[in-house]
């Protein structure tokens, strides 16, 4: 085979892969499906943001946020823009996993379900996409879903 024709065919199929791997969340960041009102955010960190909105300063907002927790650029501004709006975001992942199990059963399931068939790993990615949130507020996410008082995984 021709060596350039070789090469055009490796980099389609590079891009193709990396296409979808993007695009099912498994590289890059999302903006969480479910919208970002359950990823946890400490009520410091909440109050902060508010406060740099009220000066209209988005960038500082984003910035401590992000400084603050482990979220991702693009959870981080959407996080602002509902604390921008005068929403309340949970202030822990159990309170994000009781109002996951609360207001979305359907997806707080699924994710029960994927942890006893997959395991954490799958259970934690797939907790992840839906919610945007960074991996240590999942673990707890996860653990409170799978727990007799909090979710549905018992």
């Amino acid at each position: 085979m021709d060596p350039l024709a070789l090469l055009s065919v490796v980099t389609v199929t590079t891009v193709l892969t990396v296409m979808v791997l993007s695009h099912l969340g498994v590289i890059g960041g999302s903006t969480p499906r479910l919208g970002a009102e359950f990823i946890p955010v400490p009520q410091p960190a909440q109050d902060a943001a508010a406060h740099f909105m009220s000066r209209g300063d988005e960038a500082s907002a984003i910035k401590d946020l992000r400084a603050r927790t482990d979220l991702e650029l693009e959870e981080a501004h959407a996080a602002v823009q509902l604390i921008a709006s005068g929403r309340r975001l949970p202030f822990s992942p159990e309170e994000a996993a009781a109002l996951l199990a609360a207001r979305r059963p359907d997806v707080a399931s699924e994710i029960v379900r994927v942890r006893w068939e997959r395991g954490d790993a799958r259970a934690l990615k797939l907790l992840r996409t839906q919610t945007g949130t960074d991996p240590y507020a999942a673990a707890r996410m996860l653990a409170a879903l799978m727990s007799p008082a909090g979710g549905p995984g018992w």
